[in-house]
């Protein structure tokens, strides 16, 4: 019975050490840039180029305080840094893709060629296709910095989700982008003698 007065206490202590250890800090990560996402009523999963996208004007705010974050988790040296770092960067190059996108498709239809173009159109072929390039590269960028994130932390699979789960962004049309930038340069060289 006197056993019992001292494994209980140890048993409750025990049973408190174990649910305090089941937040990583890949989760924790996690959780802080959902709550981010939910400050600007944004919602990363469920984001791609040519559907749902962050608005412009949020951009440039929602980046500094993701800084923050990553300033924060960077300070913190545990075996899961590099993989919440690389969630964090992967977020940023995210809404660097979308931006570009959207400065794209600003120039409007004279910034491609497909529905027909005269070469006085060039610089806004030039402007367009260099903002389709910027966002193809964050794109490719920020996926790439996902798929170590999945390879390598198993947590984070149910977090970001996989196959049919996957984030929306792994859906977005960055073949057709680098195809349409290809089209509008050897199109402007063929009619109009120019690289642009």
């Amino acid at each position: 019975m006197k056993y019992l007065v001292w494994f209980i206490p140890l048993l409750v202590f025990a049973v408190f050490l174990v649910g305090c250890a089941s937040s990583s800090q890949f989760k924790d990560g996690y959780d802080d840039l959902v709550a981010l996402d939910a400050k600007y009523d944004v919602n990363f999963h469920k984001e791609k180029l040519n559907g749902t996208m962050m608005r412009l004007e949020l951009m440039n705010d929602y980046l500094a305080d993701l800084a923050v974050l990553r300033a924060d988790a960077s300070d913190d040296m545990g075996n899961e840094t590099q993989d919440v770092l690389n969630l964090l960067d992967a977020r940023a190059l995210m809404i660097e893709s979308e931006r570009y996108w959207l400065l794209a498709k600003r120039v409007g239809p004279a910034g491609v060629v497909t529905d027909g173009f005269s070469c006085d159109d060039i610089s806004q072929i030039r402007e367009a296709s260099l903002s389709f390039l910027k966002s193809w590269d964050a794109g490719v960028k920020s996926l790439r910095l996902f798929d170590e994130v999945l390879a390598r932390n198993v947590e984070s699979r149910s977090l970001l989700g996989t196959n049919r789960d996957k984030l929306e962004f792994y859906r977005s049309p960055l073949d057709d982008v680098a195809d349409d930038v290809s089209f509008n340069i050897n199109e402007v060289f063929v009619v109009c003698k120019v690289q642009i």
